[in-house]
């Protein structure tokens, strides 16, 4: 089963979804889709968010992002963490 398991995590792939500072809308960084959103208006998000098309959606502590990762995707699983303090 591990082994099962691993095949598939190796076809998974990573999206970020983050704020625009001065790149395009959308490329490629190491081997990662980034998905920019205009800062000033964050309801963007919902879209790149829906660009994303993914299974899981990360959030590394709570925000605003997260609201919008639901309304955008609520089919999903939705996992928080939060960083060591």
């Amino acid at each position: 089963m591990l082994n099962t398991w691993a095949r598939e995590a190796q076809q998974a792939t990573a999206a970020v979804v983050a704020p625009r500072r001065g790149h395009l809308p959308e490329g490629m960084v190491h081997g990662m889709r980034v998905l920019g959103l205009d800062p000033l208006r964050p309801w963007t998000a919902v879209r790149a968010y829906r660009a994303c098309d993914a299974d899981i959606y990360h959030m590394q502590d709570t925000s605003l992002g997260m609201a919008f990762a639901r309304l955008a995707a609520p089919q999903a699983k939705h996992v928080v963490t939060f960083p060591h303090r």
